[in-house]
């Protein structure tokens, strides 16, 4: 069995929500680590607070921001950090005595992870966290900006993806696209994802209480988004549904949590459509306070989520999606909730009207989602998946 780990991360994905329990246990192996090594590589991002989680995780970092850098030697200052990246990563792997080496994109990190697996002959995986078509790419840019052109791109993933004798899936829509990518199917294994579900556990007997601050909060049809801010998301969407919802009767208000470059835009979007009375515009919260707000809200919805799907799921609370990316894995043909054509602002207003005349048929969905939820997102089947990853694991050969 496995138990020294190094993954390579390309942001603080596996501590995104905070050092929480579960975000600890997302890179423990189930219980079965001794040492599970974290490396984030971010250089066109600002730096970020460390967490210090426990004894059994280290987290290293190299000098590598380059955000302030313009102009030519944007890219020459990038070479730089990413030959720093390359030897501090092997460097890691000699002084730690790594096992095995887990990439969590199949661009940079996941080429670093191969030339490393090769080179100390070690066994090596890809963990595909989005669908990058889905996102990037239908958004017009790269997912990893130095590749330049989306050809690049595709060309680094499929080589990647073609040789990685292992490819974990948050989601099974994510192990499809793997393999439309070349990827072998015996190779591809769903290895899911866990969120900190202790704010989820109990349903609640009675709605929590809506907070003043909002005009009629108690007479409006709440509609809650969470997530970030930014066109990868397409919450640019976000104040067509708004107006969509109206036109189809319902008298509704936006809540939207969260905080991205897209919000300037938002802001004047609301204001040139006359909907600042309309909406609500709050920082992310903390998970307690979140659940809270999840309970509040009357429909839930989604442009594209991640594990906020998955927490308004858990939160029993009614969800309206695209139907992109790997929301029909959760929702289900309108089996948990409500799926829409993508980009259909207007199909997007009329789902909401559907969920909210008849509230039934709506917490039935949601009662169905939670439930799938629960299984699905589990600490106990995450961390048993994951016991079973490092065992197949181990047993590749470089």
């Amino acid at each position: 069995m496995i138990r020294r780990l190094l993954t390579f991360s390309p942001g603080r994905l596996a501590l995104a929500k905070g050092p929480s329990g579960a975000m600890y246990r997302l890179r423990d192996g189930g219980g079965t680590l001794e040492r599970s090594l974290l490396v984030f590589f971010s250089p066109l991002a600002e730096a970020e607070d460390r967490y210090d989680l426990t004894p059994t995780i280290r987290i290293a970092e190299f000098p590598q921001h380059v955000g302030s850098v313009r102009g030519p030697l944007r890219y020459a200052a990038f070479a730089r950090a990413v030959a720093r990246f390359v030897r501090g990563a092997r460097d890691l792997v000699r002084e730690e005595r790594v096992e095995a080496i887990v990439a969590l994109d199949p661009h940079l990190l996941g080429l670093t992870a191969y030339l490393l697996a090769r080179r100390f002959r070690l066994p090596w995986a890809i963990e595909v966290v989005q669908d990058y078509d889905n996102s990037g790419r239908q958004a017009q840019r790269v997912a990893f900006k130095p590749f330049l052109f989306p050809a690049v791109e595709r060309a680094v993933e499929r080589f990647v993806l073609r040789r990685a004798p292992l490819v974990m899936s948050y989601f099974p829509h994510y192990g499809d696209w793997a393999i439309a990518q070349g990827t072998p199917a015996e190779r591809v294994v769903f290895a899911g994802t866990v969120v900190d579900d202790c704010h989820y556990r109990e349903w609640p007997e009675v709605r929590v209480e809506r907070p003043a601050l909002i005009p009629d909060a108690e007479k409006r049809t709440w509609l809650l988004y969470v997530g970030r801010l930014h066109p990868v998301k397409f919450t640019q969407d976000l104040p067509g549904i708004l107006q969509s919802a109206l036109e189809a009767g319902v008298d509704a208000h936006l809540v939207v949590i969260g905080e991205g470059v897209q919000r300037p835009w938002l802001e004047r979007e609301l204001v040139g459509r006359g909907l600042t009375g309309r909406v609500t515009m709050v920082p992310m919260q903390s998970q307690e306070s979140l659940a809270r707000w999840y309970r509040m809200a009357d429909v839930v919805i989604y442009t594209h989520g991640g594990s906020t799907l998955v927490e308004g799921a858990l939160a029993g609370t009614p969800v309206v999606a695209y139907r992109h990316d790997w929301h029909p894995d959760l929702v289900g043909d309108d089996e948990r909730g409500l799926l829409v054509p993508f980009r259909d602002t207007r199909a997007f207003g009329e789902a909401i009207a559907a969920a909210v005349a008849d509230p039934g048929a709506a917490q039935a969905r949601a009662g169905r989602a939670r439930e799938f939820a629960q299984r699905r997102f589990s600490y106990d089947g995450y961390a048993e998946r994951q016991r079973e990853i490092l065992r197949r694991l181990a047993s590749v050969a470089a």
